[in-house]
């Protein structure tokens, strides 16, 4: 005789982490936030940045993501 093993599953709406999806968006948008702020304020200074991230905060201005709203 054959013996399966079954896992149970929650669905809750949370991430397994623990931590709800919205939240991990909202920090997200906040490290993004702080990236373009430290690229502009990098180029006033006339010190590098690092090319990857700079490749990656051009993709991400060119969507229409709410990622801008530091500026004045």
């Amino acid at each position: 005789l054959l013996e399966r093993e079954f896992q149970r599953v929650t669905i809750s709406g949370e991430e397994k982490c623990g931590v709800p999806f919205t939240d991990l968006l909202d920090a997200a948008k906040s490290v993004v936030k702080a990236l373009f702020l430290r690229e502009k304020y990098m180029g006033l200074s006339l010190q590098s940045f690092c090319k990857t991230t700079a490749r990656y905060l051009q993709d991400l201005s060119e969507k229409p993501l709410e990622t801008r709203g530091y500026e004045e």
